[in-house]
């Protein structure tokens, strides 16, 4: 089934009856819908909303569910630019419209603009709107994105890539992990002291070996339950439990050794050396860490999440690839002895 791509116009629109509602509504039902219609796409103004609610709440919902919006700047109404500057702040893909007899705003020069006028025999031509579907035929091959308004400003500060935080790991439920594996289909790597959460998923080695032989590229960087720098990244509340923990890890390590030697399109080293202060998982879409090191008072250990368009996604990835050159690959087999 296509599902119809859909428009927001931003406009100025007045009262009924009014010049600048007559003038609205030629630009709409004479150059944007006609573009639109011939596009497939479902254009609609602030006044067509029949919805019962709040305006402002409404064009908010419009403006962020929209895949592209026009906004007509023709006598620079304020509310066209307020609404503008929300549409360019969430990266929505933006058509300018404006009167030939107007100057172009300053800031909104380098967006795609048409600059029309009410002459009938222009609009019987369909000039400007012709004009308006090479630009959603543009916007089409870019995949309906519009470039981010602050550039790289906000990556660099905040907003844009930032990971997201939460205080205690266990928020993220054992579906989430299965979806991160089930979803890539380039990349999955994890590095920590043992398999950590990807064990609570019981279909976890048929999952992780479909997805060998599926073409995914699969490395495991763990510890080995033997491993002298162990204790020393417990938090001191599981020292007492050390024994128990360094049973598991060492189980861990032999079932995935035999995973790995049964699909070969799995690899697994053994972190011997320069040992990570986090637990790490990342797949095509997302990186997942977590903390070894947190405050003894702390109820859990924390968490980030973050994309690939994140500094931490790649920062992940480049520690990830450090520490797998650094370690050799491990011949070691479950019942060899350590």
């Amino acid at each position: 089934m296509t599902v119809t791509k859909k428009c927001f116009v931003i406009s100025p629109i007045g009262a009924d009856g009014s010049p600048e509602r007559q003038h609205a509504d030629d630009v709409f039902d004479f150059i944007v819908r006609p573009a639109m219609e011939e596009c497939g796409i479902n254009a609609c103004r602030a006044d067509h909303l029949v919805e019962p609610g709040r305006i402002t709440e409404q064009m908010f919902r419009e403006i962020i569910n929209a895949d592209l919006c026009v906004a007509v700047l023709t006598g620079q109404n304020p509310n066209v630019f307020y609404e503008l500057a929300l549409a360019q702040a969430i990266g929505k893909p933006v058509v300018i419209l404006l009167e030939k007899s107007e100057e172009t705003p300053f800031d909104v020069q380098d967006l795609r603009c048409v600059r029309y006028d009410l002459t009938p025999r222009y609009l019987f031509d369909r000039v400007f709107s012709d004009e308006i579907v090479s630009h959603l035929k543009s916007l089409e091959k870019a995949g309906w994105r519009g470039a981010p308004v602050f550039g790289d400003l906000l990556s660099a500060h905040s907003g844009v890539g930032d990971p997201r935080f939460r205080a205690r790991s266990a928020e993220i439920a054992g579906e989430r992990w299965r979806e991160l594996l089930v979803e890539t289909d380039e990349v999955f790597e994890y590095v920590g002291m043992s398999l950590g959460y990807w064990l609570q998923l019981r279909d976890f080695p048929d999952l992780l070996a479909a997805k060998a032989r599926e073409g995914c590229r699969i490395r495991l960087l763990i510890c080995t339950g033997a491993d002298p720098a162990l204790g020393r990244y417990l938090n001191p509340k599981f020292h007492k439990l050390f024994d128990g923990v360094a049973h598991k890890i060492e189980s861990t390590f032999n079932s995935i050794h035999t995973l790995a030697k049964e699909n070969p399109g799995i690899e697994v080293r053994t972190l011997s050396r320069h040992l990570p202060h986090f637990r790490a998982t990342r797949t095509d879409h997302a990186a997942i860490m977590v903390p070894y090191l947190f405050s003894e008072k702390a109820p859990s250990c924390p968490l980030s999440e973050c994309e690939p368009d994140s500094p931490l996604y790649r920062l992940i990835a480049q520690e990830f690839d450090e520490l797998w050159s650094a370690h050799q690959e491990t011949d070691r087999g479950p019942e060899d002895p350590i």
